[in-house]
């Protein structure tokens, strides 16, 4: 049977002892051989008494077949008027005390209930640029009050363990107004909309303020400093691959608050080159050297307070230029890269040879800078080249039209390397030799293979 008491003395506002007030209990289960979380019914002081008495084994709570541990906790919950939920919104004396359970029967405790406090403002500001949303967001503000009575402490709260305590306290009917400072005044704003934005058109320095009223009228507020200045991005375009020696135009893509741009530097690999551009003037460069480059872009602009450079650099990576030239030699052709390499080293050499959309001959390495190769029947045939080196890949390919062998004594296929040399990459079958009859008495006889055709 459980028998854990909770009883003391009601203390209104002004710490005078009080009756006609409603209380209730909920057990918080914070272990698995407890019972469930539950509320007790309402209770109401009774007549001519100023106190609240509430048992966990009581029948609407944990009862005589119920149970508890130490660290399942209590919410005891009081307020007027009596006839009033404590959810409601009209309550006009409040408050609650909490406990985590130990092994004591019973806990006295005098208590004090207190009307609606102010509530506490706490937002922050966000964004710094004209012509760009700035927001007040808020990060805390709460219309929840904590006191101590009787060495206990007492607390007014919108929701615990997920169970609404007093809506009083909760802020979704409350109103924001906000005055920004720049002739721009809002008001009757939903804390829930929050983050609140808006937009400055010049630059300055602007006091905010920000109150939060709760539904009994009661306000805070919240003074907020913010400096505005005018702001530009950084932006260069243009268009992939840049190869070695030919020009590219780079185009500006800047914006922001242009109008308060002076011009525009451009340093190529850390030489001014090009200077005093406006903010979307292009240019055209040519990159004579190989390997990696960058474009430093330099905005002088004044931000309403004073001038200032903002600058970006821009990675440039010389793209290879796949090429490659075909010679004589002897029962086909060799195939010479002569390609410009845009940022050596050269990783891979690829070469391939396709006829009829399918690839029959396939030879790849970082060495692979000639390709020997015999084509094995006429036809339409393609050769391809892809030079990868440090950054980026570029490929080339040639069609050659065969209407005959090249070399009727050869075995086809193709090859390739550094020198000359015959070799099979691959083939449409592998040759297999079927043995029809051998009419000898030898055990231990060769056999001399002059001939291989072809069987279905």
């Amino acid at each position: 049977m459980i028998n854990v008491a909770f009883n003391g003395n009601i203390y209104d506002k002004d710490g005078i002892i009080t009756t006609d007030v409603a209380y209730r209990l909920y057990f918080k289960s914070n272990n698995t051989n407890s019972s469930t979380s539950r509320w007790s019914d309402i209770r109401f002081t009774e007549p001519n008494l100023h106190q609240y008495n509430i048992n966990l084994g009581d029948p609407d709570l944990l009862g005589n077949t119920g149970s508890y541990s130490i660290g399942d906790e209590v919410i005891i919950l009081l307020w007027t008027p009596m006839q009033n939920d404590h959810t409601d919104i009209n309550l006009i004396q409040w408050g609650a005390i909490h406990y985590v359970l130990d092994d004591r029967q019973t806990y006295p405790q005098d208590v004090q209930i207190l009307n609606h406090q102010t509530p506490t403002c706490s937002f922050s500001f966000d964004g710094s640029y004209v012509n760009e949303n700035v927001y007040i967001l808020d990060v805390g503000s709460t219309d929840d009050y904590y006191w101590i009575f009787s060495n206990k402490d007492h607390f007014q709260e919108c929701k615990r363990y997920g169970q609404f305590i007093f809506k009083m306290n909760c802020l979704s009917d409350t109103s924001i107004d906000i005055n920004w400072g720049d002739g721009t005044i809002e008001s009757n704003l939903n804390l829930d909309d929050a983050p609140f934005n808006h937009i400055y058109s010049t630059s300055g320095d602007y006091d905010i303020y920000v109150t939060l009223t709760n539904i009994d009228s009661l306000s805070c507020n919240q003074h907020i400093q913010t400096h505005i200045t005018y702001r530009v991005y950084n932006g260069l375009n243009w268009q992939e691959p840049v190869y070695l020696n030919q020009s590219k135009t780079y185009t500006p893509s800047i914006t922001g608050s242009i109008n308060r741009i002076d011009f525009v530097d451009y340093y190529i690999d850390d030489i001014l080159i090009y200077d005093g551009l406006d903010y979307d003037e292009q240019f055209n460069h040519t990159f004579t050297t190989v390997g990696q480059h960058t474009i430093k872009q330099c905005i002088n602009y004044n931000d309403g307070f004073q001038d200032k450079i903002q600058c970006e650099e821009y990675v440039i990576n010389i793209s290879p230029l796949a090429h490659y030239t075909e010679y004589d030699n002897e029962c086909g052709l060799v195939f010479v890269s002569d390609s410009i390499i845009g940022s050596p080293p050269v990783y891979n050499y690829q070469w391939d040879v396709t006829h009829l959309g399918n690839v029959i001959s396939h030879i790849e390495g970082s060495d692979k800078d000639k390709f020997y190769y015999s084509f094995p029947y006429t036809g339409t045939f393609r050769v391809r080249l892809q030079v990868t080196d440090k950054f980026n890949t570029s490929s080339y390919e040639k069609e050659f039209e065969i209407t005959e062998c090249q070399c009727n004594d050869s075995s086809g296929g193709g090859g390739g390397g550094s020198s000359p040399w015959i070799y099979n990459e691959s083939r449409e079958y592998i040759p297999t030799i079927k043995i029809v009859n051998v009419e000898s008495d030898d055990v231990d006889h060769k056999i001399l293979i002059v001939d291989i055709k072809e069987y279905d």
